[in-house]
């Protein structure tokens, strides 16, 4: 009896693979990898996405802001022609009006300055998969190849 599961282990090994379990857990950590990976990707996107519309917004409340400035200023410039008053003096809403437009600057500047960190870690990410993928090819190739797919994953978002 026990002679035949010896060869009877033997025929399954021969018919199965020695390593087939050890293979098969190789490929699920492959493919935990590559989930990974892409939940990364997808993380990044997100994220990017994320900073194309909080600068849409702050574009969009920028011009509305200007808009407002200009529309008050004329008002005000209008009533003092009425009122034959000298153009001196500050608009107090305008005064205010512009440091919302010098705050919504910076954030525009900061958004910009994520959306550039961002791109450089889809870049690192997307640099890594390709060496994976293509093992061979070199750092140039690599490197062209990983630009050209953020790029165009940028301009999906945008």
């Amino acid at each position: 009896m026990c002679i035949f599961m010896i060869e009877t282990e033997k025929g399954l090994e021969k018919i199965f693979g020695r390593n087939s379990f050890e293979g098969q857990e190789a490929g699920f950590e492959s493919r935990e990898d590559k989930e990974e990976q892409e939940a990364k990707k997808a993380a990044v996107r997100e994220r990017a996405e994320q900073m194309i519309k909080e600068t849409q917004s702050a574009k969009k409340m920028m011009q509305n802001i200007i808009a407002n400035m200009q529309q008050v200023m004329n008002a005000v410039q209008q009533i003092r022609k009425q009122l034959q008053i000298g153009d001196e003096g500050a608009i107090p809403s305008v005064a205010r009006d512009q440091k919302i437009v010098e705050s919504l600057k910076k954030k525009l500047m900061d958004y910009r300055s994520q959306m550039e960190d961002l791109r450089l870690a889809l870049l690192v990410e997307e640099k890594a998969e390709l060496k994976k993928e293509n093992p061979s090819a070199n750092e140039s190739e690599i490197e062209k190849m990983a630009q050209e797919k953020v790029e165009e994953m940028m301009k999906k978002l945008v």
